[in-house]
């Protein structure tokens, strides 16, 4: 399995001609505090078929987060690591799904280790149908990945 830290910023407009902007961040949140209905605009949660995973995401304090102390984190054993690749019993994700449809997404996904970390930042429309996504290459020790995609319209509704 392979482990990644995320940090999110997530980026959307809106169907009346502004711009608004959704920037998720795990700082300013006690280590273990379930952060997945924190951010307006926004739920948060992980996706995937590991098992206890029980779907919500948490602020876990790592020295290797990008903007302060916190980072997103699950509810397992090793709850900053999330997994690159899911299927429906391996793997596991997370998951960000907008209040709004939007027409831009982006994440920073850093190395954690020596064995070269892989993550990918997916975009998905209101019909679960992927709309492109962007893979890392390999980051090793603290290494930053920026994934980000964009559609050009209003169209996704979660990565």
């Amino acid at each position: 399995m392979k482990r990644m830290i995320l940090t999110l910023c997530l980026l959307f407009m809106t169907s009346f001609g502004f711009c608004d902007v959704i920037t998720a961040d795990a700082d300013g949140y006690g280590n273990g505090s379930v952060i997945s209905t924190a951010f307006e605009g926004m739920t948060l949660g992980s996706a995937g078929g590991y098992s206890g995973l029980d779907g919500m995401v948490y602020a876990w304090e790592d020295g290797l987060a990008s903007t302060g102390s916190s980072v997103f984190a699950n509810n397992l054993s090793f709850q900053r690591q999330w997994s690159a690749y899911i299927t429906e019993t391996e793997g596991f994700a997370l998951r960000a799904d907008f209040d709004h449809l939007a027409d831009s997404a982006a994440i920073d996904i850093i190395g954690d280790d020596s064995s070269g970390d892989i993550g990918g930042l997916y975009a998905y429309n209101s019909n679960g149908d992927l709309l492109g996504g962007r893979l890392s290459r390999r980051n090793w020790d603290t290494e930053r990945f920026s994934g980000r995609k964009s559609t050009g319209a209003l169209s996704i509704l979660h990565i």
